[in-house]
C-alpha cells in the first residue's frame, strides 16, 4: 500500500501488515468443506438459510 494511502489518515484504525498464509492441511481442510457443501447443495441439502435482508451491506 502507498504511504500516501487514505486509510494512514484514519484516526480509529490500526494497521498491520499481513504475516498469515494457508498450510498445506488447511488446504486439504478448505477443498474438503466446499467439496461437501457442493454435494448438499447438489442434493438440495442446504445447511444454512440465508435471508435477504442478512445480505444488506450495514454500515
Amino acid at each position: 500500500m502507498p504511504r500516501d494511502h487514505l486509510l494512514y489518515e484514519l484516526e480509529n484504525a490500526y494497521l498491520t501488515p499481513h504475516i498469515a498464509g494457508p498450510s498445506d492441511e488447511g488446504g486439504h481442510r478448505l477443498f474438503g468443506i466446499v467439496a461437501e457443501e457442493l454435494r448438499r447443495f447438489s442434493r438440495e441439502e442446504l445447511r444454512y438459510k440465508v435471508e435477504p435482508e442478512e445480505l444488506r451491506v450495514r454500515a
